[in-house]
This record gives structure tokens, C-alpha cells and sequence, in this order.
């Protein structure tokens, strides 16, 4: 008997929300998509779709701490999300330092355009998303 379960991890944004899926047993993170938010607001319907549909053990919010490690208006808001998932899906949620991720994501496409370019247009923050998921899969 396996232990293995889906999680999905989150790149907040006050205009999208990046999503991914993950995997325990292989500790591997995938790129899923971007859903619009209104003023960090995402359409809970469509999020509970996405939830249904995958059936998560547990999500994972990346949180952007300043540099020096305090907590800003973006962090802030990205806390007050994970917060609301927590509430409203009845799931664990964990909560990780992003600092850093969207650059990451914006380097691995700058890497690789041409696959990027005719796969994952404009998906950065699904991207960053994933290496949120990967550094907490590789964590826990």
C-alpha cells in the first residue's frame, strides 16, 4: 500500500493565480494553469473545479517574503489567500517561501523559448508554481 497523493501548489497574484500539480511518490512537479484573480480574488468556482477534479491531500501557497525576511504587502495577501483555502476546502495547506520562483520560472523559459514558445505560452507563473511544489515535494 502506497502513500502517494496529489498536491497542488500556488503562485499568487493579484491578476492570476499560477497553479500546479504534484506528485509525493515521485516528488515531481508539473506546470497545470493560470486562473485570473480580481485584485487577488481568484473565481472560487473554477478553483473548486480544479480541486474536485485532482482531489489533493494537500495545497501549497508560495509565499514572497521580502529579502530580509519580512513579511510585505505581497506576502501579506498571499497568506490571507492560503488562509482562504484553508477555509473554504477543508484541506491542509502549508505555506512556503517563493522568494525568487518567478525569476527562476522567467529563466528556465528564457532557457528552452523554442519549447516554451510552441507549449507553455505566457505560463510563467504555472512555472513558477511548479518550483514552489518541487521545493516543498523535496522538503517534506
Amino acid at each position: 500500500m502506497s502513500n502517494a497523493y496529489t498536491v497542488l501548489g500556488f503562485d499568487f497574484g493579484t491578476t492570476k493565480i499560477g497553479i500546479a500539480t504534484g506528485q509525493t511518490l515521485t516528488k515531481t512537479a508539473t506546470p497545470y494553469k493560470i486562473i485570473k484573480a480580481t485584485d487577488g480574488l481568484p473565481n472560487w468556482e473554477e478553483l473548486e473545479k480544479i480541486i474536485t477534479q485532482w482531489k489533493p491531500k494537500h495545497l501549497v501557497v508560495g509565499i514572497p517574503y521580502e529579502i530580509d525576511g519580512g513579511i510585505g504587502l505581497m506576502a501579506n495577501r498571499a497568506q490571507k489567500f492560503a488562509n482562504r483555502l484553508k477555509e473554504k476546502f477543508q484541506l491542509p495547506v502549508y505555506t512556503i517561501d517563493e522568494t525568487g520562483t518567478t525569476k527562476l520560472a522567467n529563466s528556465a523559459i528564457d532557457q528552452n523559448k523554442a519549447f516554451f514558445e510552441k507549449r507553455h505560452t505566457n505560463k510563467n507563473d504555472s512555472i513558477a508554481a511548479a518550483i514552489i511544489l518541487s521545493e516543498w515535494l523535496n522538503t517534506n
